[in-house]
């Protein structure tokens, strides 16, 4: 399934109160039937902020995600996700 990355910029971002809201919001789509997970965020507190990834079928379901979590971003892009050790 694709990866997505958002990204925003905002000052005093909570990360704590976002990831709460991206997940319920994410969680709560599943339940309707969307394919749409958000996997982490990255809060970048001296560029005020914070990167983002969605796992979904599609651009739309994580901007859905965004939007019913009432989390602004800047860009939307599909990623290629690529983890080392």
């Amino acid at each position: 399934m694709p990866v997505y990355l958002v990204e925003r910029y905002a000052t005093g971002i909570d990360a704590n109160e976002l990831g709460e809201r991206l997940g319920v919001a994410a969680a709560a789509l599943r339940a309707e039937g969307a394919d749409v997970a958000w996997l982490l965020s990255i809060v970048l507190p001296a560029e005020d902020g914070c990167l983002c990834l969605f796992e979904a079928s599609s651009a739309a379901e994580v901007a859905r995600a965004n939007e019913r979590a009432a989390a602004p971003y800047d860009r939307l892009v599909e990623s290629v996700e690529l983890a080392g050790r």
